[in-house]
């Protein structure tokens, strides 16, 4: 059985963290701003959808 140090799964911890914030701001930087408000309802019709189908999905 191996051993576990702390020091070493907290590293671990730390890079995986970073690389998972890294992702998220690559996602966030590459968005496109919608021009006007009819641009942005269109880009938001699926996300109405979504909290729907999940509570659907509730047994």
């Amino acid at each position: 059985m191996p051993v576990r140090r702390n020091r070493e799964i907290s590293r671990l911890e730390g890079l995986s963290d970073a690389v998972f914030a890294f992702a998220a701001t690559l996602l966030v930087v590459s968005l496109e701003v919608p021009r006007d408000f009819g641009a942005l309802l269109i880009q938001m019709k699926g996300f109405a959808a979504l909290p729907c189908r999940r509570i659907r999905q509730e047994p």
